[in-house]
C-alpha cells in the first residue's frame, strides 16, 4: 500500500498485492493471483478509482465509491475460468457486468455472466477421494448466470435468478 498526500484534506492510495500459489478453493487455495487498486480518501470518504484482480486466468475490474450511507461498486468479469476457482466446474470462461451496492449492512447485487469458448482443463492434483465422484459425474458446465438480489445478515433473497448449465435451467 502506497499512501501519498494529494492536497489537503485528500490522500491518494495505491496498492499492489500479488499472491503466491493461487489455486482453486476446493484445493484450499486462494484463486486470486494478484490484486491492484488505486483510490483516494477525501474528507472521510473513500473513492476507488480502479480495482483489478487477476483470477482464474481472467480479470475482475471496476471502480466504486461511498454514496450516501453506503458503498457502490460497478465492475466487469472478463474471461474468468470457473474451473480455476473450483475444480468441480468446467473450464468455460465467464464474462459480464457486476454491480454491488451496500447500505445498512445489506448488499444488493446485479450480475449477468455468459460463458465463452471452453479452455483446456489444466490437470489438478486431487487431494481427497471424495473428489472422485465429481470427476465421474463430469464438471458442471455453467453457460450463464443472471442474478439480482440482496444479501443481508444470513439471508440471501433474489428478485431475479436464472442459471443455465449444459443440461438444465434454474429460474426464479
Amino acid at each position: 500500500v502506497h499512501p501519498a498526500p494529494a492536497g489537503s484534506p485528500r490522500w491518494r492510495l495505491r496498492a499492489d498485492a500479488p499472491t503466491a500459489g493461487a489455486g482453486p478453493w476446493d484445493a484450499g487455495r486462494l484463486p486470486v493471483a494478484s490484486a491492484r487498486g488505486e483510490g483516494e480518501w477525501r474528507k472521510g470518504a473513500a473513492l476507488v478509482k480502479a480495482l483489478r484482480a487477476d483470477l482464474g486466468g481472467g480479470t475482475l475490474q471496476g471502480s466504486g465509491a461511498w454514496q450516501g450511507q453506503g458503498w457502490r461498486f460497478a465492475g466487469r468479469v472478463d474471461a474468468v475460468d470457473p474451473s480455476a476457482l473450483h475444480r468441480s466446474l468446467a473450464p468455460l470462461p465467464l464474462t459480464g457486468p457486476l454491480e454491488l451496492r451496500t447500505e445498512d449492512g445489506a448488499t444488493d447485487f446485479d450480475v449477468a455472466l455468459q460463458a465463452g469458448a471452453a479452455r483446456t482443463r489444466r490437470p489438478a492434483p486431487r487431494a481427497q477421494e471424495q473428489d472422485d465422484w465429481l470427476g465421474a459425474a463430469g464438471a458442471l458446465e455453467l453457460r450463464s448466470a443472471q442474478a439480482e438480489g440482496r444479501w443481508s445478515g444470513d439471508a440471501l433473497s433474489f428478485r431475479q435468478l436464472r442459471v443455465r448449465t449444459n443440461d438444465a435451467t434454474l429460474e426464479g
